[in-house]
């Protein structure tokens, strides 16, 4: 059960990646990030961090 939250705690960070990044190419001056370089930046460091966060946890378990 706890390896079923670890994952999807990492899928949340990729989809939220996926989101700044979306909403940074859709309305490119009304971001959140207040830059387009930040939306972009911020995005992919998300999805790059869920993903290592999922193959940390991933290895845990031999898979």
């Amino acid at each position: 059960m706890i390896i079923v939250i670890k994952i999807l705690g990492g899928i949340v960070l990729i989809v939220f990646g996926c989101y700044a990044i979306y909403s940074t190419y859709k309305n490119p001056n009304k971001t959140f990030w207040s830059s387009n370089f930040k939306g972009y930046a911020g995005g992919i460091i998300f999805i790059v961090g869920g993903l290592l966060y999922l193959f940390r946890n991933l290895h845990i378990v031999n898979w």
